[in-house]
């Protein structure tokens, strides 16, 4: 939180379970835990859950925190906890961590053949997602399922740190027909700064996430576009989790292989590249700061 603070970041969305947990009880046991930590430390911090809490956090100089899950494994298959989780500030969800699941087919299933995409069940909690407020995310699931879930959703929906297939052609990245298909919810896909998620050398320099900014930018306008760093600070102990577990974090996806993980403060040299070398307006900045994500938003949170 000191780097987003230094960097001038005025909010943080935390990943609260990316489907690994043992149980439903112990996810909603560290969300109470989370949520009590934030309100002991509300001289630092305060809970976003609804959008008028952005300008007030950021007017009071506090980091805003809201929740996301990169799984919809915590649900238990019980679309009931979809609404139970929203009050306690889960804000937005995705379906699966690469693997296949009860819910979509993940980013494993974009090369071999078995992409099949949202599930009834998973159509069941786009569906209760959408009544209850909570925006659509499918980032790390496959490109059927972003396609799919956009074809379902009846709000815009987001991607929320993935990356051009295109430009580095592996399966954790998207194709262009599924970026396409969220953009056309009136979403927005948002790039992270993973140097093997970007490009076969690994690095993450602002230039290099600026490239991924500016192809979405002309593919689907700069309205759609937001950065998502995917950052982790305990990275040696997050590189040993990746490693013990191929099957979640399958190499051939970019896991476990030499790469630079750009930290949320590269934002500022993406953005100094997209001015000075692609002419990137300051309404354009401001949308990929911020603005894009806050009409998403604006158009789910109840």
């Amino acid at each position: 939180m000191d780097h987003m603070r230094k960097n001038n970041f005025t909010a943080v969305s935390t990943t609260l379970s990316n489907g690994s947990d043992k149980s439903v009880k112990e996810t909603f046991d560290r969300i109470k835990e989370l949520n009590k930590y934030i309100n002991d430390n509300d001289n630092k911090y305060m809970q976003i859950k609804a959008l008028a809490d952005f300008d007030k956090a950021k007017g009071q100089g506090k980091i805003g925190v809201y929740h996301n899950f990169q799984s919809m494994m915590s649900l238990g298959e019980d679309v009931s906890n979809v609404e139970k989780y929203y009050r306690l500030g889960l804000l937005t969800m995705n379906f699966t961590y690469n693997v296949d699941t009860p819910y979509a087919t993940g980013g494993v299933s974009n090369s071999d053949g078995t992409d099949t995409g949202v599930t009834e069940l998973g159509a069941k909690v786009i569906r209760e997602m959408n009544r209850v407020g909570m925006v659509v995310d499918c980032s790390h699931s496959s490109n059927q399922a972003c396609i799919d879930a956009a074809a379902i959703t009846t709000k815009p929906m987001i991607m929320s740190h993935s990356n051009v297939g295109t430009l580095q052609p592996i399966d954790r990245n998207v194709t262009d027909k599924a970026i396409k298909a969220v953009a056309a919810t009136g979403g927005a896909i948002c790039i992270n700064f993973i140097g093997g998620f970007l490009n076969p050398k690994g690095d993450a320099r602002p230039v290099s996430i600026a490239k991924h900014m500016e192809y979405l930018k002309n593919l689907v306008g700069s309205k759609a576009v937001c950065a998502g760093s995917d950052y982790v600070y305990n990275y040696a102990e997050s590189l040993m989790w990746i490693l013990k577990d191929p099957v979640q974090f399958p190499p051939a996806s970019g896991y476990a292989t030499p790469s630079h993980m750009g930290m949320p403060g590269e934002i500022w040299g993406a953005v100094k590249v997209l001015e000075d070398t692609y002419g990137w307006t300051e309404k354009e900045i401001r949308g990929l700061l911020g603005e894009n994500l806050i009409r998403v938003y604006s158009q789910n949170w109840q």
